[in-house]
């Protein structure tokens, strides 16, 4: 803004603080305003001397705005909070103190003096300022992610917004004071309610975008996804165009929207001459931050690709990628039947899809960089999928009820969605789970596989039942059967299995029947004497299977077996058995 950056162009070298983060970087006591033709002006007084040390002298200027952007932030937020405490207690005079001067003194313009930057180089550097002064308050979201990972609870995105704001508009509100105080050499409620204005500006802006999710919001809620157990569309689906594209764009219409807004917060409070933004700052503003905003979201892309490549490498090496492929393959099975629209599923199935068909053309093998970085964003989608409610659900089911639901799919024969039985004990449903720390459950859910897979093959229903283990069961007097367990018997058993229990337990209505009558009528059936009898038929059958096929005689027209025993006949397709207990004949077919 014009009035405030000449301001500036007097000050010495500690003076010059501002407030946008596209200015953070203007720390140099000989700048003029900064526009797009200013900033690419070579017209320094000796051109001989400017960029000092070349290219490599470059990235050392660079690196030092960065860290002069950093500094300065947190500088503000030093100043604003002791300040202006100490100015509300009276202290008026170390409260002065703080803002008139700099921690680092004369460094915050050194960047300038040693590299005299001219061109590209000091558009480059006022970028580098404008990703050091984001620093902080990005590093605020790790830490609150952090300690409320720490705590066993997430950073949800709305959290991490108001950290970033917090941060940022503190920062912001500071230097801004400060500026304010050197430039009419008073502290006063009006540099406070200036500092006050600029920070609520910049706070609310830096919210909006965090909740949004574009410029530095963009990389908050990336964290915050992170250290929660949730997460938004994976770069891999945005595509990194898109994600540079989204990074650039809120960063610039936060810097350029901050720059307009400025000058009015100056004429409300001290400085009422202060002059409007110019089209060319308010441009040149907002490319600063939408090119920060974009190095930032690029720094945010490949990190993710390698800590993705890095994690599915890992798990090919230990050949856990079946398990993690098997997970994925319940789920995006369970998307694509329900069509639920839910982003975390979609994203799961579109990754699944594209590495089964790139494991297609390997063998079924991960070798590829990109079959690892695929498998690494699948293994994140299955640990987010988890924590949805459905599945939370069912898992917190499945701890709480361990013992039974064990004892369940040993004897009912339950399978997974690979059509193998599932044999499981109760230590191993709830291993890693410690029933006095709260925050075992979600440890134990991203770790304990065996928990995992049932919690996500129940709620996505994909367990199904061998509707002849439960005939067999329930014959021999098990009464563990749920509504949910005789509803999948009544929907997937055979018409001889739903008679066998039908005749044996009495049941003449089954579209009427509960889980409780169901169970009484077991408790009835085991009382009267006939599961015993049941059971005793049914080792008399197994029996048979010891008898080979061969030894079947042909059916005559009378049977009068002499010694107890089994025989097996035929004819033809007609196989049949018969058991001779005393005067008691069992026949089998």
């Amino acid at each position: 803004m014009e009035s405030t950056i000449k301001t500036k162009t007097k000050n010495t070298g500690h003076q010059n603080i501002t407030r946008t983060k596209s200015n953070a970087a203007l720390f140099s006591n000989n700048i003029p305003p900064q526009t797009f033709s200013s900033a690419f002006s070579t017209s320094q007084k000796n051109s001989e001397k400017s960029n000092n040390g070349g290219f490599l002298g470059g990235l050392g200027y660079l690196g030092e705005k960065i860290a002069v952007g950093f500094t300065s932030s947190l500088e503000g937020i030093w100043d604003y909070t002791a300040g202006g405490l100490a100015k509300l207690f009276g202290a008026d005079d170390w409260a002065e103190e703080q803002f008139e001067n700099d921690c680092f003194g004369d460094w915050y313009s050194h960047p300038e003096e040693w590299y005299n930057p001219s061109g590209g180089w000091k558009v480059a550097g006022d970028i580098a300022g404008g990703i050091g002064t984001s620093l902080p308050a990005i590093g605020g979201v790790i830490a609150g992610g952090f300690i409320a990972g720490a705590s066993g609870g997430t950073l949800s995105p709305v959290a991490a917004g108001l950290i970033s704001a917090s941060v940022a508009g503190l920062g912001a509100a500071g230097n801004a004071t400060k500026q304010a105080y050197r430039e009419t050499g008073q502290l006063t409620g009006k540099e406070f309610g200036y500092g006050a204005l600029v920070g609520a500006t910049e706070g609310a802006i830096e919210g909006l975008s965090g909740v949004v999710g574009t410029g530095t919001g963009q990389v908050v809620k990336g964290i915050s996804k992170a250290f929660a157990k949730e997460t938004t569309k994976t770069v891999a689906k945005q595509s990194v165009m898109k994600t540079l594209g989204k990074g650039f764009i809120g960063e610039a219409f936060e810097e350029g929207l901050a720059e307009i807004i400025d000058p009015y917060w100056q004429k409300l409070t001290y400085n009422p001459d202060a002059k409007n933004a110019t089209m060319q700052e308010v441009a040149y503003a907002a490319f600063v931050g939408g090119m920060s905003g974009m190095l930032m979201s690029g720094g945010q892309v490949v990190t993710d690709s390698a800590n993705n490549f890095m994690k599915g490498s890992n798990l090919a090496n230990k050949g856990l990628d079946t398990e993690v492929l098997g997970l994925s393959e319940q789920i995006a099975a369970f998307e694509k039947a329900n069509n639920t629209g839910d982003e975390t599923f979609q994203t799961l199935a579109e990754t699944y899809s594209k590495l089964t068909e790139s494991l297609s053309q390997t063998g079924g093998k991960v070798q590829t960089v990109t079959q690892k970085k695929l498998l690494g964003e699948l293994q994140r989608a299955n640990t987010v999928a988890v924590f949805k409610p459905m599945i939370l659900r069912s898992a917190a089911n499945i701890v709480n009820n361990a013992e039974a639901i064990a004892q369940k799919l040993n004897e009912y024969g339950y399978k997974g969605a690979d059509g193998k039985p599932i044999t499981v004990t109760a230590e191993q449903i709830r291993a890693g789970i410690d029933v006095n720390d709260t925050s075992s459950f979600s440890k134990a859910l991203k770790e304990n596989n065996i928990l995992r897979t049932l919690a996500v093959t129940d709620a996505t229903g994909h367990l199904t039942m061998d509707t002849a283990r439960f005939k067999q069961a329930t014959l021999a007097g098990q009464k563990l059967a749920s509504q949910v367990d005789l509803n999948r018997f009544m929907e997937t058993a055979t018409p001889e299995e739903i008679n066998a229990v039908s005749e044996a337990l009495g049941i003449e209505d089954w579209s009427t029947l509960n889980v409780d009558a169901f169970n009484q009528k077991v408790v009835e059936f085991v009382e009267s004497g006939r599961a015993a009898e049941y059971a005793k038929a049914r080792e008399g059958a197994q029996d048979i299977h010891t008898i080979p096929e061969s030894a079947a005689r042909p059916i005559p027209k009378l049977i009068n077996l002499r010694q107890d025993g089994t025989v097996r006949y035929s004819d033809g397709d007609t196989k049949i058995a018969i058991t001779k207990s005393g005067d008691t004949y069992t026949i089998y077919d």
